[in-house]
């Protein structure tokens, strides 16, 4: 089946982040849906922790939806993640609120991941939260 959408645009790559900008962007859920994203968005992939975030743009307010990810693979393909189940959502206000533990719970169960992962996980969902508390913003 083919795809169609508009083509992420990468910008300001670093050695240590990519930051893309989308609209009506394409993913690929573990139950291989495509959906498309709603609004206008920006990426914050960094290289060195286990999350991503996507900033977007709705009534001129930017929300942040922050999901538990391995570090990024850029290829010719792609860039690609390994994206877990565990999420963290920054309202437009700042408030923050978990998502998906539950889902989490079971896929670990499911696909039995290992003790480093899910330390590595939890350990970052801390250092996420804690992130956001300071008011830090890619």
């Amino acid at each position: 089946m083919k795809h169609t959408r508009s083509a992420t645009k990468l910008i300001q790559p670093t050695a240590n982040a990519l930051f893309g900008v989308d609209d009506q962007a394409l993913v690929n859920t573990i139950e291989g849906r495509w959906p498309v994203t709603r609004e206008p968005a920006m990426g914050y992939f960094p290289q060195k922790y286990w999350f991503k975030m996507v900033a977007t743009l709705r009534d001129n307010r930017i929300s942040y939806y922050c999901n538990l990810a391995s570090p990024y693979r850029l290829d010719e393909e792609a860039l690609k993640c390994i994206v877990y189940e565990l999420d963290v959502y920054v309202f437009a206000d700042g408030d923050n609120k978990s998502l998906d533990v539950d889902e989490y719970v079971a896929q670990q169960r499911k696909l039995v991941y290992s003790a480093d992962i899910d330390y590595i996980l939890k350990d970052s969902v801390k250092f996420l939260v804690d992130w956001i508390c300071h008011q830090n913003r890619p």
